[in-house]
């Protein structure tokens, strides 16, 4: 490793201010705007965005962001809460390029031929940097500020171009076996619901050229295929718990506590940011969850935006959960009376979710969205194929859920090996031939 330098950011880079803008700007379609919500796991992903009109862009034009642009929220919460922490990294990808930049997030670019565009967000992501953002932070319980000017003060421990370069190379390796795996994902996620959609939907399962249609409360379907509710299909139904954050004389079972929140970040492997309570014995004897059990989020959704989020406890979460593991008081436990059946639903669930049928059974309640569970497990009815098809539908779909599960979780390796590599990289504790 050459030599390192000790050098003030603000001498190396320029820091851009995120736009203020009123709510009233905002459009249906347009510019997408990159907000404080937007940023997780070190990217970007605007799939909930916000949109300014086209016409907007003249006037708010230096905000605009490209392609491996570091964006770093200014507000956040407390570390205990890693999913909104202040000082939030992210790394603006191909698909953001162009989006403009909302305030309460700052942009930092290189200024300086001597800083290396992607070992700058490298060392963003550092633990280094984290504690700094966190020390220099200042707010009240819920919410804290870090100022531009306390980040224009980091040192940065800078070593030569060349090895800025092969730093960056070392740990892209890593990220690019996580995008690869990410993409692999998103392919085997929408093969399982073309799946249902072909054979539960659209009717076309393996033989259903020789099938006769007879009528049904649902129209015509397969014969020797049945019409129930969501409810007959379940061995039972429970609200989760929450428990305390220490043991005490009647909380001394250890678990893990899965949110509404929680439920996307733990499909793709990350369990390490979920909640470690303390319960009762009873609360986990009868909330223990188990493989093929559905997780419902019943209640906490902002208004106007459906609850109904669903995750699947599956052998490969379990398998890296050393604790029991229970679903949070806002949602429910879902347990179907075979795996055939829970896989059933649970891609049924997601169908409603995705085309709106589900907010039949929301209710709004001062300001939070509520599911009408009762009435779903009554009135919400289903097709259920003959014992064949369904032995059929649960070996296909369980490959894909495998295999995602599987690759979630290796890219959660895949990240701890980056994260324990990066910090020693930068300061030089690690040679690059040895890495």
């Amino acid at each position: 490793m050459s030599n390192i330098q000790t050098i003030k950011l603000e001498e190396i880079a320029e820091f851009i201010n995120g736009g203020a803008w009123n709510q009233t700007e905002y459009s249906d379609f347009g510019i997408p705007v990159v907000r404080v919500s937007d940023i997780h796991d070190c990217t970007v992903d605007l799939k909930d965005c916000k949109y300014l009109p086209d016409s907007a862009y003249e006037r708010y034009a230096k905000h605009e962001l490209h392609e491996g642009d570091l964006v770093i929220c200014t507000v956040g919460s407390h570390p205990t809460q890693p999913n909104s922490v202040v000082g939030r990294p992210g790394i603006i990808p191909k698909s953001a390029s162009g989006a403009l930049l909302n305030q309460n997030v700052v942009c930092i670019k290189p200024r300086s031929n001597n800083l290396d565009k992607t070992w700058l967000g490298y060392f963003a992501r550092s633990q280094y940097v984290k504690d700094y953002i966190i020390a220099h932070a200042r707010g009240s319980a819920n919410q804290v500020r870090v100022a531009i000017g306390a980040l224009k003060s980091i040192d940065v421990p800078l070593p030569d171009i060349e090895t800025q370069k092969q730093i960056s190379e070392v740990l892209k390796a890593y990220d690019n076996l996580i995008e690869n795996n990410n993409r692999r994902i998103t392919i085997l996620e929408e093969m399982a619901q073309s799946l249902y959609r072909e054979w539960f939907v659209k009717f076309r399962f393996p033989g259903h050229e020789n099938i006769k249609f007879i009528d049904s409360p649902l129209g015509k379907i397969p014969e020797g295929w049945e019409v129930k509710s969501v409810g007959e299909l379940l061995e039972f139904d429970i609200g989760g718990g929450w428990g305390k954050e220490a043991p005490d004389g009647k909380h001394s079972e250890p678990g893990y506590v899965i949110r509404g929140t929680d439920l996307q970040s733990v499909w793709q492997g990350d369990i390490d940011s979920v909640p470690y309570r303390y319960h009762t014995k009873s609360n986990i004897k009868s909330r223990r969850l188990i493989k093929n059990d559905i997780i419902f989020e019943a209640s906490g959704g902002s208004k106007g935006q459906p609850v109904g989020r669903t995750g699947l406890v599956t052998k490969e979460l379990l398998k890296h959960i050393d604790q029991d593991l229970i679903c949070a008081s806002f949602c429910k436990i879902v347990r179907a009376k075979s795996a055939e059946l829970a896989h059933l639903l649970l891609n049924h669930i997601r169908f409603i979710y995705e085309n709106g049928h589900i907010m039949k059974y929301q209710v709004q309640s001062t300001g939070i969205s509520n599911f009408k569970f009762k009435v779903f497990l009554e009135s919400e009815f289903m097709i259920i194929p003959d014992a064949y098809i369904r032995a059929d539908f649960l070996e296909n779909i369980e490959k894909f859920t495998d295999m995602c599960q599987k690759l979630a979780f290796s890219n959660r390796n895949l990240k701890k090996q980056r994260d324990l590599l990066l910090p020693k990289l930068i300061s030089g504790n690690v040679k690059i031939g040895n890495a």
